[in-house]
């Protein structure tokens, strides 16, 4: 029913011990295969932990790092992924819930044929905003068929409820997947102006207007199910593990003069990409 995709990057032991945690709350989930792909300066360490932890499981190991970037090298792994849902798995996230109502959930997504569940967003705000919209509910899940029209008013509705935490990503990388979706994603030169570096895999989400890739049911978790423990930057600060380092003076006053120069490019940018997939190569 369920494979674990993971095409990530252990540079450091700080990392490698978050993967390692990570690795241990959900590790005893239904999962049929693994498919594993790690870079970085501690990779070694990292296939050793899993090839002594996975021993008896059906895990398919990749040894990739191309020039042409992790799409690339994602397409190559797509070919050893059978099941009809893929969790994609972010090393930054550690299972709160009992692995139980894990397994509980990923029955509900395969029953309702769920599109793509984001694992790691609940807030009450999130509620608050399918609710308005009267989303469907199971036990574990609450979910919305996206259309076009759907999601705009989505937005409006955050918008005028001053609902701040809902997600508005169509398509997040923290989520449980269908195989048909995530292959779309991967197999299409999509956004056709690039966000990120070919070397990461940011481009894989789709952004507040990318509706080219709806219809789509999207679900979330009605009480918070995974914890991210990565760094997040707030400003001029960094946020970890629930305490807010500052940076110095000097980044401060680089961050507030590129700020709005960076706002422009790319306002720009994603006005060209709407238009090219929405119109072009419609």
């Amino acid at each position: 029913m369920l494979s674990v995709f993971a095409n990530i990057k252990i540079d450091d032991k700080h990392r490698l011990q978050r993967f390692k945690k990570s690795f241990f709350s959900f590790k005893d989930s239904k999962i049929e295969s693994w498919i594993v792909n790690i870079r970085g300066k501690e990779q070694n360490e990292a296939y050793q932990f899993l090839q002594k932890n996975l021993k008896s499981k059906k895990v398919f190991y990749y040894h990739l790092n191309s020039e042409k970037g992790w799409f690339s090298d994602t397409r190559k792994m797509f070919k050893s992924i059978k099941n009809n849902y893929i969790f994609i798995w972010n090393e930054d996230y550690i299972l709160k819930e009992k692995t139980k109502i894990f397994n509980k959930i990923i029955n509900e997504i395969n029953q309702k044929q769920i599109d793509i569940f984001n694992y790691s967003h609940y807030h009450s705000d999130v509620e608050k905003a399918y609710k308005i919209l009267k989303c469907s509910e199971t036990k574990n899940l609450i979910y919305l068929n996206f259309d076009k029209k759907l999601r705009q008013e989505y937005y409006r509705v955050i918008k005028n409820k001053k609902i701040k935490y809902a997600n508005r990503y169509i398509v997040s990388s923290a989520s449980i997947i269908k195989r048909k979706l995530f292959k779309k994603i991967i197999f299409s030169n999509d956004p056709p102006i690039k966000r990120w570096s070919k070397y990461c895999p940011h481009d894989f989400e789709k952004a507040p207007y990318d509706y080219h890739f709806l219809p789509l049911i999207i679900a979330s978790p009605k009480k918070r199910l995974f914890k991210d423990t990565d760094i997040k930057r707030i400003g001029s600060s960094h946020y970890f593990d629930g305490k807010v380092y500052r940076l110095k003076k000097s980044y401060r006053f680089i961050f507030y003069i590129k700020k709005p120069i960076k706002f422009f490019v790319i306002n720009i940018r994603e006005m060209l990409n709407y238009l090219i997939s929405n119109y072009i190569l419609k």
